[in-house]
């Protein structure tokens, strides 16, 4: 049976044991990192020891729930403290497009708000708040995915401390490029737009269905992203099914651009979308290469490249490799691979950002 002084002296130890972890937590540094998605963003909460970035908690805000997004963020803050009694200092935003030069600015036609630091800092009183680009956030986060959720597509040795290059063929049209930096012994990365550039028709039907895709989104020019992206396979499928140049005997009205990529083997129609897509995909992926010459490797993420490797086999790759022969051995020196996991991978390569460009532990 316990007694009042045993009961006394117990709950004397819960308090100081309890404020000892709050001492502790007072005296570590918390970041916020945060992913802005086409329909929410992603919290990740970490806590950094041995100047590595650990992972405590996620949470998740749908686009819908957010009228402001300063307010949005400094609910979470708050929350956090509130709940956790985790004092966050540092925060760092990863979304799609180019922030401004100081990284405290963001829009972008993808997103329903602005990302303001400077607004952020002032109502929150964090010491830091930076906007990087997304890639650029999934770049810094590679070296944390597990060997397992990186599969090879071209299967060579990758060269050490080599360039790497980073695509995917999302929503949008990512890229982003790695180099060594001996000094940090890390890998350092350069932002990218390389999806923005004007894309060249190989035939007079490509450049009659680059003709019709102007017109379909009302633009004078024809970017990458408007073929090589999943609203450019949905706009492709239309504008060929328009054209009557193939069967549809599926009917499908309006289907999603995965939807499309799901049934090439056995649909005329969505099959020669599929093949246009992934022979130009493979196109700018190989114009991408003699860009950064990337021989420590060129990764894939997005489910356009991970929900289908039999079309990645049959299509990407002999079309990457179509070149002159005098080309095809430095080409063929790039090892490509596919990122499976992209969950948290943007969160823990944002808080790797922090930690090596802007030394806040």
């Amino acid at each position: 049976m316990i007694t009042r002084y045993a009961l006394g002296a117990l709950l004397i130890m819960i308090m100081l044991l309890c404020g000892a972890t709050l001492l502790l937590r007072a005296q570590e540094t918390y970041i916020l990192c945060v992913n802005s998605g086409d329909s929410a963003i992603d919290c990740g909460i970490f806590s950094i020891k041995n100047n590595k970035p650990q992972l405590l908690f996620v949470l998740q805000t749908k686009n819908e729930d957010i009228s402001n997004f300063t307010d949005a963020v400094c609910d979470i803050i708050t929350r956090v403290k509130n709940y956790h009694a985790i004092t966050i200092q540092h925060a760092c935003f990863s979304a799609p497009g180019v922030p401004s030069a100081n990284q405290d600015y963001l829009t972008h036609w993808r997103l329903p708000y602005a990302i303001d630091a400077k607004e952020i800092i002032k109502k929150s009183g964090l010491k830091t708040a930076i906007i990087i680009n997304n890639f650029l956030a999934l770049s810094y986060g590679v070296d944390a995915i597990d060997e397992k959720d990186i599969t090879p597509l071209h299967d060579v040795p990758a060269e050490l401390h080599g360039q790497r290059a980073i695509i995917g063929a999302g929503d949008g049209l990512g890229s982003v490029v790695m180099v060594w930096n001996e000094e940090k012994n890390s890998y350092m990365s350069l932002p990218a737009e390389a999806g923005t550039g004007n894309f060249p028709a190989f035939t007079q039907f490509e450049f009659d269905l680059a003709e019709r895709m102007k017109q379909e989104r009302g633009f004078d020019t024809v970017h990458w992203a408007f073929f090589v992206a999943v609203p450019g396979i949905e706009y492709t499928y239309k504008i060929l099914k328009n054209m009557n140049r193939y069967e549809d005997s599926l009917h499908m009205v309006n289907p999603d651009g995965l939807a499309i990529l799901a049934h090439a083997h056995d649909d005329e129609l969505c099959k020669e979308t599929a093949n246009l897509f992934f022979k130009i995909y493979a196109r700018f992926a190989y114009n991408f290469v003699w860009t950064t010459l990337p021989f420590g490797g060129l990764y894939l993420v997005g489910s356009t490249a991970t929900d289908y490797p039999e079309l990645l086999s049959e299509i990407f790759l002999p079309e990457f490799f179509n070149c002159v022969p005098s080309k095809q051995e430095l080409v063929k020196r790039v090892p490509v691979f596919v990122i499976h996991a992209e969950d948290n991978v943007k969160l823990y390569g944002a808080a790797h950002y922090l930690l090596l460009e802007k030394n806040i532990a």
